[in-house]
């Protein structure tokens, strides 16, 4: 059963939508990418705000937090991804070599490598320290854009969603195509992979959120209790959780532990819901949208 969450604290800032969140890994900070050009950083246990980096680019939407802390990266329009020095705000590196629009970004699980979706269809993954582009992975013919990417925590599959609604699963390793899930009747919105690996979550248009075994490809069951499209996904670490954001401006949790996949839904966003993101320590639940605001959830869940 899931226990009742804490009311949330409401960041505001952003003069756009919010279209991607991310905790760092030692939950101590929340980073925040807006259409209004802006990064901001924020203390997660208070809310306070820390920083606003200003000057992103363009139609940036894609954001990703490296393993030991120190990066961030954000993806845009032009087929670049920055990564940006988490405390001074400086750029590190620029990946380039996309050749279209970047929608999602995701680190390798030791951080060396940053692979990156596109409108092209296909996923891009550097060399972070190099700046290197070491190889493209390419999606079926008729998936179009790459909407949502999530590298498994073991570093053998990476996952991606595209706007036709199929999930596509690569090795990693040799950029061979494992599987092509004909997942969601509208856009793949969200995937993310649970914190063992073996299975994946994917959100789409359809309101479907599903669960699915990464090494088969094999859908293990549906989430229910979603209402409206499924916006976005993510799990937390301790492999229980699993939350998604809707197009009503709600956000659901289910206990993968529980018969039923119990659900629990969090009110709070006035609209669309475009990002979640739990917290490494389970604790805490990230929601960004577009009425401008982050919002921020204490879990009261056993074991988190």
């Amino acid at each position: 059963m899931i226990a009742a969450a804490q009311a949330a604290m409401v960041l505001q800032g952003h003069a756009d939508a919010v279209h991607a969140v991310v905790f760092s890994p030692d939950c101590k900070t929340l980073a925040s990418l807006g259409g209004d050009n802006t990064m901001r950083l924020w203390n997660a246990g208070s809310g306070r705000a820390l920083q606003v980096f200003p000057g992103q680019a363009e139609g940036a939407r894609g954001l990703a937090c490296s393993p030991d802390g120190r990066l961030l990266a954000t993806a845009d329009e032009t087929g670049s991804v920055r990564c940006i020095d988490l405390r001074s705000g400086a750029l590190y590196r620029k990946l380039s070599g996309a050749n279209s629009f970047v929608n999602c970004v995701a680190f390798s699980p030791d951080g060396r490598q940053l692979a990156a979706g596109s409108n092209g269809g296909s996923v891009c993954i550097w060399d972070v320290q190099r700046a290197t582009l070491l190889r493209t992975l390419r999606a079926a013919a008729d998936a179009g854009p790459l909407l949502s990417i999530a590298w498994q925590s073991a570093g053998i599959q990476i996952a991606a969603g595209s706007a036709a609604g199929s999930v596509h699963l690569w090795h990693a390793a040799s950029g061979a195509l494992a599987h092509t899930l004909n997942a969601h009747s509208g856009m793949a919105w969200g995937v993310a992979f649970t914190a063992d690996g073996l299975q994946l979550i994917s959100a789409g248009q359809d309101g479907a959120v599903c669960v699915w075994e990464s090494e088969s490809g094999l859908q293990v069951r549906p989430l229910g209790g979603l209402g409206s499209s499924a916006t976005s996904v993510a799990c937390s670490a301790n492999g229980r959780w699993v939350a998604a954001g809707s197009a009503v401006g709600e956000v659901a949790v289910w206990d993968l532990a529980a018969a039923d996949a119990q659900v629990l839904l969090l009110a709070g966003h006035t609209d669309y819901v475009t990002c979640v993101a739990f917290s490494a320590d389970g604790r805490m639940l990230a929601a960004g949208g577009y009425d401008e605001t982050v919002r921020l959830w204490m879990m009261a869940v056993p074991g988190a």
